[in-house]
């Protein structure tokens, strides 16, 4: 079997420069996810149905194209992590529907600092010393974020809570990805769980009675820009710069995620932003970027390792 796709140098990216130029372009890229999935007239639910379709027919196309096929062993390995994703999927863009932007991806943002305080008991990974305390750090400023959102126009507790609900479900989906290491090819592994997630968000949506039907112009192209542009777009950027960028600086760069959203939000979407969100992200940010610097030092010399990832993702 060939190498998994993240182990491959592709085509386009030469040097460090152009690697950064890449890397900054997937950050923007998810980075107007949530402002996009907010100007979308649907619900959340049912957006999630149909940017998940979208991206399973994408993906399986580019499968076959590749000469590649599906196998039923291979649906049933990426079965669990296609149900994390969709359920990612359904939890994040119902949280931005009835929270602000901000509020939603600096949320999301501390998937590192959870998978650094779970690995060790979870995964029996060796947790770098000072990291779980750097991702402490972060949890706190978190919660300055979201307290401190408490009285704004589009601030919305329950859709916090939905927020924390996607960080759990993109943790989890994380966690199955890591678990499936080199038994399939990356862009196998994003098919699969692009049909599973599609296959979870459809039944959730009618069961919530969510509008289901067919989208007007507008709406196909924001459905198919969250789809192609930031999931499989976004995804393909980052692959294209990881193998000529340091590990830390790769995972730190993806921090810019809630900066970027939440400039975006307030420029396209009229979104305040409270002083103390402001004090909230700054802490999450340097708190976050620590705790992947300290975890990256101890392997800044080892190989990466053969893990199969997806190129889904909000």
């Amino acid at each position: 079997m060939s190498a998994p796709a993240r182990s491959r140098s592709l085509p386009g990216i030469h040097g460090r420069r152009s690697a950064i130029v890449a890397l900054s372009a997937a950050m923007l890229a998810w980075g107007t996810t949530g402002v996009a999935a907010k100007a979308v007239d649907m619900g959340g639910m049912a957006l999630a149905a149909y940017r998940s379709s979208v991206g399973a027919v994408v993906l399986v196309s580019l499968v076959y194209l590749s000469g590649r096929r599906l196998t039923w062993a291979k649906v049933r390995m990426g079965i669990p992590g296609g149900v994390f994703l969709g359920l990612d999927l359904i939890l994040f863009f119902s949280a931005v529907k009835l929270t602000t932007v901000a509020n939603a991806t600096v949320i999301g943002a501390l998937q590192p600092a959870l998978v650094i305080l779970i690995s060790a008991p979870l995964l029996g990974e060796r947790v770098a010393r000072g990291a779980a305390r750097w991702a402490v750090v972060g949890l706190a400023g978190s919660a300055l974020v979201v307290f401190g959102a408490s009285g704004l126009p589009d601030w919305s507790a329950q859709g916090d809570s939905i927020a924390v609900l996607a960080l759990f479900a993109w943790t989890a989906y994380f966690v199955a990805t890591r678990l499936i290491r080199n038994r399939m090819e990356a862009l196998e592994y994003a098919a699969v769980t692009a049909i599973v997630a599609s296959l979870v968000a459809w039944p959730a949506a009618a069961l919530f009675h969510q509008d289901l039907s067919w989208p007007d112009t507008e709406s196909w192209l924001w459905i198919f820009s969250l789809a192609v542009v930031s999931g499989i777009g976004g995804h393909l950027l980052m692959s294209m710069s990881i193998p000529h960028l340091p590990l830390w600086a790769s995972s730190t760069m993806t921090l810019s995620i809630p900066v970027i959203s939440t400039v975006t939000a307030a420029i396209f979407l009229d979104e305040s932003v409270a002083p103390a969100q402001v004090i909230g992200m700054v802490i999450v940010l340097v708190a976050l970027g620590a705790a992947i610097r300290v975890s990256s030092a101890g392997v800044a010399d080892r190989p990466p390792a053969d893990t199969a990832t997806s190129t889904e993702g909000p």
